[in-house]
């Protein structure tokens, strides 16, 4: 694996191209649950995506592997709040990518929510964080 770059698009401005969009779409948790150790989960990043989307906002995150994209995540505004959403495949968890896509997101957005669903609270913690913290850039363990 050749060194792997975070890269974030402002959806308002720009659009990151069909074949990141074909990667986003394939790859979330609705389409890989059983990968991702659980069965419910209604695929709430990918609706996110779709509404920013179409309502050309919020910033989408993608990690790339050299040209191709391994991880994405979306940072955005939801009722006054910030919020911060990821997909890491399986086999790309555990390197820190993840939190590299959350600092970026942060750099975006500012202090963001912890969004605690299925998985996302290992991540969070595994970050240094608990459902009752807000996450200001500060508070990531040092990678």
């Amino acid at each position: 694996m050749s060194r792997v770059y975070i890269k974030t698009y402002d959806l308002s401005t720009s659009d990151p191209g069909q074949s990141v969009r074909n990667f986003c779409y394939r790859n979330n948790f609705s389409t890989s649950r059983k990968a991702d150790g659980f069965g419910n989960g209604d695929g709430l990043i990918r609706s996110q995506l779709l509404e920013s989307y179409r309502e050309k906002k919020d910033y989408l995150i993608i990690a790339h592997d050299g040209t191709k994209p391994v991880a994405w995540a979306i940072a955005y505004k939801d009722d006054n709040k910030s919020m911060f959403q990821a997909y890491v495949p399986v086999r790309m968890r555990r390197k820190g990518i993840g939190s590299r896509m959350l600092k970026a997101g942060i750099k975006k957005i500012g202090r963001v929510e912890v969004y605690d669903v299925d998985t996302s609270g290992q991540f969070f913690r595994a970050n240094g964080l608990t459902a009752s913290c807000r996450i200001t850039g500060r508070r990531l363990k040092k990678s």
